[in-house]
């Protein structure tokens, strides 16, 4: 008790991962408990943080990646596939993150190392809302 820290910061499960560091970069802690309630479900450390980070750069530097938000969920995703297949693009994965706060919905695309700049204008053509793009160009 001499020694150990009694104000404990936590993190929510529903709490993102960007959030979880911003949290943990602003309080200068090393480590951050998850609870679930008032039940602990498990501790994020710096180690977690930065192993996730060299899989993140290792990811990052064989693949590009576009980030669109959807207005129109189906619309949209129709309009990014096409214009993909257009430049023959090959999709390695694509996941959306869950809608917060009556927000539109945010698709992150990971494709097969790519010039993007064509693309990002093509889907600016058709209305696509591009958040973000990463590629060979």
């Amino acid at each position: 008790s001499e020694i150990m820290t009694s104000e404990v910061m936590t993190a929510d499960v529903e709490m993102s991962v960007v959030e979880a560091v911003n949290l943990m970069l602003r309080m200068g802690i090393g480590s951050l408990p998850v609870m679930a309630g008032s039940r602990l479900k498990g501790i994020v450390t710096k180690d977690d943080l930065l192993t996730v980070f060299v899989e993140m750069l290792r990811v990052i530097q064989s693949s590009s990646t576009i980030d669109v938000e959807l207005v129109d969920e189906i619309e949209d995703v129709a309009a990014v596939f096409s214009v993909l297949r257009k430049h023959k693009v090959s999709v390695i994965s694509y996941s959306a993150s869950p809608k917060r706060n009556n927000s539109h919905q945010v698709c992150h695309f990971r494709l097969k190392l790519c010039p993007v700049n064509p693309i990002v204008r093509d889907l600016k053509k058709k209305k696509v809302r591009v958040l973000d793009a990463y590629g060979d160009d």
